[in-house]
């Protein structure tokens, strides 16, 4: 599993990057991000803001509101405004962003839960295979 390095310190913050047919790889995360609605720019800066903050001291440096346990098995959730994204923590230090939405009522989601958890479990099975690789945003430019 390829994984891109979204922010790191002292933890690491990243994503998952998938290769279409045709070779290409991708992260759909960094895609949804940029694709973000113009009204809700802001927020997506203030998520990107949250998890440099994550890399730099971890949960310690974020409050109950912009990092919760979302449900599931161990889903947590960065949220600013009306934005929500949805991630895992492994080992105490790296955080794998699963996907971004926009929150739509008071319940999480369960396809938004299931959909962390199965990448929580791609994750898991790659981690004890070593198949695992980190990619910096700045080895692909």
């Amino acid at each position: 599993m390829k994984l891109l390095v979204i922010s790191e310190g002292k933890n690491r913050v990243v994503a998952e990057i998938q290769t279409d047919a045709d070779g290409v790889e991708r992260c759909d995360l960094t895609i949804a991000m940029e694709n973000v609605q113009a009204k809700m720019k802001a927020n997506c800066a203030g998520i990107i803001e949250l998890m440099d903050r994550f890399a730099e001291g971890g949960t310690g440096k974020l409050t109950a509101s912009q990092f919760h346990p979302a449900g599931g098995d161990e889903i947590y959730r960065f949220g600013k405004g009306k934005l929500r994204l949805y991630c895992f923590i492994d080992d105490g230090c790296l955080v794998v962003c699963s996907h971004i939405n926009t929150k739509k009522s008071q319940q999480t989601n369960p396809k938004d839960l299931k959909k962390a958890e199965s990448l929580k479990t791609r994750y898991l099975k790659a981690k004890e295979g070593n198949l695992t690789e980190f990619s910096s945003m700045e080895d692909d430019k």
